[in-house]
């Protein structure tokens, strides 16, 4: 049986997790001296966000628990269920495909399981399937990724850019050459060519993003 070739995958969005929102927010404008715009909603999450654009086609979201939405009947995303009082921090990235079905298609039973099936999800008039693991925590401490796929145009071409641009985001794990080898077996190959994803060799799996902003350079973690 003849295996069709997969999307190319691009970088879609950087997660930052808070205990509260407003938190998330002071932690952004903390950073870079820029207030990031509020989002909305996720009903069936039970969350609401903050996003801005950070490059072409990237956006940035800062997400927390909405203390007025019911409790969801599954785990949150982005493990917002076991923050506690931890400060903000870069949890999770998602990567863009064009073709859901087919990214996931033929992957090894580990990877399939860790990153999770896809589900429908919107959001006014945003629809989108993303992957989701079943515990609600991003795998591997956040170095593999969720998968997104929209419907009709990302919506961070129409996002607030309001300066910050994010220059590279590397994945820092203890076992990196078989991170880049998942990685190309999603699709992401032209996203290592193009530098603005790495992998680093780390005791701990963490995320790192460098940004450029006012002549100066940021990193998030």
């Amino acid at each position: 049986m003849l295996t069709m070739p997969k999307p190319d995958l691009a970088l879609d969005h950087l997660v930052i997790t808070c205990r509260h929102l407003d938190d998330g927010i002071r932690y952004i404008e903390q950073m870079f001296d820029v207030l990031i715009p509020a989002g909305g909603q996720h009903l069936f999450m039970g969350t609401h966000n903050a996003v801005m654009a950070i490059g072409d086609g990237i956006y940035l979201e800062v997400i927390a628990i909405d203390p007025d939405l019911p409790e969801p009947a599954r785990p949150r995303w982005f493990g917002l269920d076991t923050m506690g009082d931890d400060q903000p921090r870069l949890a999770h990235f998602v990567l863009r495909t064009t073709d859901m079905d087919a990214t996931l298609d033929d992957l090894p039973g580990d990877q399939a399981e860790m990153i999770g099936p896809a589900m429908a999800a919107s959001r006014g008039n945003l629809n989108w399937r993303i992957t989701l693991n079943p515990t609600g925590l991003p795998p591997e401490g956040g170095c593999l990724p969720a998968l997104i796929e929209w419907d009709g145009t990302p919506p961070q071409y129409s996002m607030a850019f309001p300066g910050p641009e994010l220059g590279k985001l590397t994945l820092c794990h203890p076992q990196p050459e078989r991170f880049r080898e998942n990685l190309i077996r999603l699709g992401a190959s032209a996203l290592l060519n193009s530098g603005i994803l790495d992998i680093a060799l780390s005791d701990q799996p963490r995320l790192k993003a460098e940004f450029s902003h006012a002549g100066q350079s940021i990193i998030i973690e």
